[in-house]
């Protein structure tokens, strides 16, 4: 009778577990953001509605078509570039937070060309948590520096950037500003802090 009782204690126990553990995978996979490879089936729209809403803020030339660059995965017309672009997406569920867009320029210099988060998530550091994820993706493809441009007028980004450990390198009589990031001082600088 008492193992009875006991059995039955394990039995519930484990169920609730069960329940616990069945709902946070449910959670984290239907309301965690991750972060995946850009599939054009499944992400070009919601990034061709990014770049609707934002169009001032994304791109410097009225020429420009994101639809080439998304489809050839080029960061430019200019045949060499063609299939270089990287992207990736930052999604909850069926939702698209934003992305990251990055190439390198030569074997050591690795440039940021979009960096997006959509105007209903803005303010949750989801812009950060795409910066950290393309800057790594970048060293591992072998940037000893790391650019990106963005307009003087765009102060919250020119903030997260700066305070990443971006630094201004040029600013352009059109309204640009240039900036770069070394990875080496930052791991360097990060290691420093803790110790």
């Amino acid at each position: 009778m008492y193992s009875k009782k006991i059995n039955i204690k394990k039995s519930i126990l484990f169920a609730v577990l069960i329940t616990v553990l069945g709902g946070a995978y449910y959670y984290w996979a239907n309301y965690y953001p991750h972060i995946y490879t850009y599939n054009k089936e499944r992400d070009m729209q919601q990034i061709m509605q990014i770049f609707q809403q934002d169009w001032h803020w994304l791109v410097s030339d009225a020429d420009y078509s994101p639809q080439f660059t998304f489809t050839y995965m080029a960061p430019s017309e200019k045949r060499r570039y063609l299939g270089t672009l990287k992207v990736q997406v930052l999604r909850i569920h069926h939702d698209l937070i934003g992305f990251v867009a990055y190439y390198m320029k030569n074997s050591d210099l690795g440039f940021l060309l979009f960096l997006a988060v959509n105007r209903q998530y803005r303010g949750q550091k989801y812009g950060e948590l795409l910066l950290h994820h393309g800057i790594k993706k970048l060293v591992e493809l072998g940037a000893k520096k790391i650019q990106l441009v963005t307009r003087l007028t765009n102060i919250p980004a020119q903030t997260l950037y700066k305070r990443i450990g971006f630094y201004e390198i040029s600013r352009e009589p059109e309204g640009f500003v240039y900036f770069e990031y070394d990875p080496a001082k930052s791991a360097s600088a990060e290691v420093s802090a803790h110790a």
